[in-house]
């Protein structure tokens, strides 16, 4: 019984090691410059980072988020991509694992990213991961004066704006 139990126990051990070195690159927060060329990607576990003497956080210019090659000469990918067209089938969130991986460079450098967190803007994400540059300045801002509006009409205002409500997300999806 000794033996089986040893053999369990290193199994379990190199299982942990496995999931451990892909979660290293989880990713807590996304941010895009204001210039729309770089991303700055905020590691999760940053009291292990800061013990380890890694950085807590990357920027990387959008043109290098380039998907690595596949084909069949490449070894293909080990967990499933990040999705670069939106919309895409929100079906997807349900199946697999709870992580997308961006996958860029090489099959060795990508950044674990939650499928459930809550994204700002996920079509920019998308754009961002696709190696869009995305320009700002077309985007229009409103300036609204929150102390002249009663917390009911602000939360109203704020609602109507809200694209990613999940009634305009039945209205977009089909």
């Amino acid at each position: 019984m000794l033996p089986i139990m040893v053999i369990a126990f290193v199994a379990m051990f190199i299982a942990l090691f496995r999931k451990m070195r892909k979660l290293n690159t989880l990713v807590s927060d996304i941010l895009l410059d204001p210039s729309g060329q770089e991303l700055t990607f905020v590691f999760r576990n940053q009291f292990l980072r800061k013990l380890r003497n890694d950085k807590t956080e990357v920027t990387i210019p959008i043109t290098s988020l380039i998907n690595p090659p596949q084909g069949e000469n490449y070894q293909k990918f080990t967990a499933e991509p990040f999705p670069e067209k939106y919309p895409f089938d929100f079906r997807e969130l349900i199946k697999g694992d709870a992580i997308w991986f961006k996958y860029y460079i090489s099959q060795r450098t990508f950044f674990a990213i939650y499928k459930h967190a809550q994204y700002k803007n996920f079509e920019l994400l998308c754009n961002a991961f696709a190696q869009k540059i995305i320009n700002l300045e077309e985007i229009p801002i409103f300036e609204i004066q929150s102390n002249k509006m009663t917390d009911k009409e602000l939360v109203d205002f704020l609602k109507h704006q809200d694209l990613y409500h999940p009634s305009k997300f039945v209205l977009r999806y089909y």
